[in-house]
This record gives C-alpha cells, structure tokens and sequence, in this order.
C-alpha cells in the first residue's frame, strides 16, 4: 500500500511526537513547560507541513518549515507569488499558529521577458527639437556622455 507524501509526513511528524511524549512520561520524570511547548511546536510543525503537502496550488515539497514558540518560518523558492502567499495564508489557519515568517522566495524566472525596446520617444523639451528621438543605447556604449 502507498500513502500519500503528505499523509507519510504527518504519521511520520505524530509519530515523533508520540515518542518525545512516552520518554517525558516515564516514572519520575516530570514533563517541563520547554519541553511541553517543544512538543507543541513540533506538531504545529507537522500540522503545517501536511497543509501545504495536501495543497492542490502550493508545490509543499519545495516548501521548509520551522516553527519556534508558535512561530512559523516558511521558506524555499516558489515560480508565482500566489503560491507564495497561499502558503502563508494555508500555515495561518493551523490551530496554534501565532504568527508566520515567510521567508518564501519567488523565482525570477517567472518574470516575462518581452525583449528590447527598439526607440523611446521621449517627450519634447525646450533644449530639444520636436520628434527627437532617444538612443536607448548610448548611454551603454563606453565613454558616453548620459544622455537625459
């Protein structure tokens, strides 16, 4: 049988937590609150990551997760800004998420390039005849004065 990857990450994140939980509560150990809101922050952690595995818009496989005190810090590259932004909004509605970092990156290159421009017409001036037109590239080509 296969399970699904985000079905695996969240029995695999209950899992550790479970057995965090059993070694805190053998005799004569008595659980600490760091060890109680680690404990909460890994399944916070685990309830995050199965969000944006689960997602059907965010790539959850490309996606890292770190949550510190109820803080999430989402982080990785994604190609659309609204994945970026679906991922924050999926890791706010988990149950005991106070706040979310996200440190998720857009990949530049999902920006469209259109290619060069030929001529810009730029608007007459006092100094300038009319219809002038403007060389985009002088001001590349070197020993150039800037061309305004």
């Amino acid at each position: 049988m296969k399970l699904p990857l985000h079905l695996l990450t969240s029995l695999i994140g209950c899992g550790l937590a479970g057995i965090i939980l059993a070694g805190c509560a053998s005799p004569g150990h008595r659980q600490t609150e760091a060890e109680a809101d680690r404990l909460e922050d890994l399944a916070i952690n685990a309830r995050v990551e199965s969000a944006l595995l689960g997602d059907d818009i965010v790539p959850g496989e490309a996606i890292t997760v770190s949550t510190f005190g109820g803080t999430v810090q989402l982080g990785g590259n994604v190609s659309h800004a609204g994945e970026r932004m679906r991922a924050e909004e999926l890791a706010r509605d988990v149950t005991g998420v106070v706040d979310v970092i996200n440190g998720i990156v857009v990949e530049s290159s999902s920006i469209e390039y259109r290619g060069p421009v030929e001529k810009i017409q730029r608007m007459p001036r006092a100094d300038r005849p009319p219809g002038q037109e403007l060389d985009p590239t002088a001001a590349a080509r070197p020993g150039a004065a800037p061309v305004f």
